[in-house]
């Protein structure tokens, strides 16, 4: 569903190639070309943000990764991502004692929001060793070296991710920083997006629940048939049905003279928006015959102007069932639904 706009991120923020590369530089920039591009993706779908930062982890070096982005005005957390599930027994003794004695943080935010902040560009090794919060928390938690910073995404919103190394690997060589550096420029448009955009991805869920209550079958397709969305009942009532059908995508019917029916009506609705009704014989001991009424989404609702073509509605239910709504009156309830699946691919 997110297909096309995963294709526009990717064409607008990927690094374009440079000529006069180093040797061997193609399969470093396949890497992380590949990982911006996961970027935005996770943008766009948040259960991808955890595989997604274990890749960027292993591109720039790190063992681990801490990501949380923290709403201020609420006072409360919109992501938190770990990476191994042990860290939250390390968070646990961080809000203990731990964040009592942090001397990194204070460094850290004195960074401007949006730069980067390196922790070996603050602290060196002498001071490391002598040191409480390093040499109790940090390293015996296998860390020691980071790389991160804060990304302000909108008003009393912002992202910190830092990156994490064990202190026996050794500090982030020059060329894991650099690799770092290119790569946060992406993870901050990408961590904007998501925060932006998080709403939408709400708004989308709680609309396709409340679709899903109905006890009617719904369906939005094309002019041609092709079905751009089916609640839990429509997809039930066609699984049961011994005529109804979606193949390839599209929605018909096994008989030939229900389909031409059914076919008619959705063309007639969508180009030139008359409603119809219709029974199809269907009793086969799940369910008895069908009533489908099939009405226009019309230039004027929130659906069309997304979806940019003839659209039609159909609503499916047992004629032993209550009165559907009308077709207008659901396209009056679900449009700024269908407006939000619209704006995540359609």
């Amino acid at each position: 569903r997110c297909t096309y706009i995963r294709w526009t991120l990717r064409r607008a923020f990927m690094r374009p190639a440079h000529h006069g590369e180093k040797p061997g530089m193609p399969q470093e920039e396949d890497a992380i070309d590949g990982l911006i591009g996961q970027l935005y993706e996770a943008a766009l779908s948040p259960e991808l943000w955890h595989p997604t930062l274990l890749r960027m982890g292993s591109v720039i070096g790190a063992d681990a990764f801490h990501l949380f982005a923290w709403d201020q005005g609420a006072d409360s957390a919109r992501l938190a991502l770990i990476s191994h599930p042990h860290f939250l027994d390390v968070i646990r003794k961080f809000d203990e004692y731990y964040g009592k004695i942090d001397v990194v943080r204070e460094r850290a935010l004195s960074v401007a929001p949006g730069h980067f902040f390196v922790t070996q560009d603050h602290f060196n090794e002498r001071f490391i060793r002598g040191n409480e919060w390093f040499q109790d928390f940090m390293i015996p938690n296998g860390m020691c070296w980071s790389i991160g910073g804060t990304v302000p995404v909108e008003q009393q919103v912002h992202t910190v991710l830092a990156m994490l190394r064990a202190n026996d690997r050794g500090r982030y060589e020059a060329e894991e920083l650099e690799r770092a550096h290119r790569i946060w420029a992406h993870f901050k448009r990408a961590t904007s997006l998501f925060i932006q955009t998080e709403s939408v991805r709400q708004r989308a869920a709680i609309g396709e629940s409340g679709l899903d209550q109905m006890e009617i079958g719904i369906l939005t397709t094309d002019d041609r048939g092709r079905v751009l969305y089916s609640n839990r009942l429509g997809d039930a009532i066609i699984r049961a049905s011994r005529t109804l059908r979606v193949r390839q995508g599209a929605f018909g019917s096994t008989d030939p003279a229900v389909d031409a029916s059914l076919q008619t009506a959705i063309k007639t609705a969508a180009e030139r928006g008359r409603s119809s009704s219709l029974t199809v014989a269907d009793s086969n001991g799940v369910q008895s015959d069908l009533l489908l009424t099939v009405s226009p989404i019309r230039e004027s609702s929130s659906t069309w102007s997304v979806l940019l073509k003839p659209a039609a509605l159909v609503l499916l239910r047992s004629r032993t069932r209550q009165r559907m709504l009308s077709g207008q009156q659901l396209v009056q309830q679900g449009g700024r639904w269908w407006l939000v699946q619209g704006q995540q691919g359609g």
